[in-house]
């Protein structure tokens, strides 16, 4: 008789900075990445190769609050166990992982199944740089709040997004749906939450260069309506930089 593979999800946290991004690059074997460290951890455990399907593929330097990534073994796990364990051995790593839960849904997959994603873009608003946030934010001169929130409404709903996304992105559609925009504010740190169920390669962070850039030029918010509609990507804003963003949320 032949045993059923047992599926399990794992809730993870990482610091983004001295990894490659989530996924293995095997042509740059030296290349560290947060999906080769946790594959190679799972697989000491459980004493088979361990593959990882992920929720959503994080960049370079980019943070996650939240990833969600699952597998299949033949192995019993008894959670808090393995939990332990698998944390143990990532002790010198700048991971965690936060819970580890059986699926009994045969048809779930970490990727497919979800609904909905969260990331938080932060900005750090100071003519004098903070050193403990340089690593967890984009630190510019000049941030107004209000007007980001103005110009970030003409983002909402189902556009083309193809003025915000890499040229290296190879999705098929850059049609999206923003489901929300909500700002916060922690004195010179501001916290930009977005919503969607899913993004195009750089979309988050071209949409915050874009938003940063009408601030600094003085332009009112409607000057992004002329780029969503443009849909060209050399006339958007610049690429903001990995370190504020975090993958903050995964929803099923």
């Amino acid at each position: 008789m032949v045993k059923t593979m047992g599926k399990y999800l794992l809730r993870i946290k990482y610091n983004g900075k001295n990894y490659k991004g989530w996924q293995i690059q095997p042509q740059v074997t030296e290349s560290k990445t947060i999906q080769g460290v946790l594959e190679e951890k799972l697989s000491i455990i459980l004493k088979e190769k361990a593959v990882l399907f992920v929720a959503g593929r994080t960049d370079a330097g980019v943070h996650a609050n939240d990833q969600c990534a699952h597998f299949l073994t033949n192995r019993e796990i008894v959670s808090y166990k393995f939990l332990y364990s698998l944390n143990s051995l990532l002790k010198t790593e700048e991971i965690s992982v936060i819970s580890v839960e059986k699926i009994e849904d045969e048809n779930f997959h970490a990727r497919f199944s979800c609904r909905q994603k969260t990331y938080k873009f932060q900005i750090f608003h100071s003519r004098i740089p903070d050193v403990f946030l340089r690593d967890f934010s984009w630190q510019v001169p000049l941030f107004d709040q209000i007007k980001a929130k103005k110009t970030a409404q003409f983002l909402l709903g189902n556009h083309d997004f193809s003025s915000f996304r890499d040229s290296h992105c190879q999705a098929k559609n850059p049609i999206r749906s923003i489901e929300n925009f909500h700002f916060e504010q922690d004195g010179n740190l501001h916290k930009i939450y977005i919503t969607a169920r899913s993004f195009l390669h750089h979309q988050i962070r071209i949409m915050v260069g874009t938003i940063q850039q009408i601030i600094a030029r003085n332009q009112p918010p409607e000057t992004i309506l002329e780029i969503l509609e443009k849909k060209d990507r050399k006339i958007a804003g610049p690429t903001a930089p990995a370190s504020g963003l975090f993958l903050e949320k995964i929803e099923y």
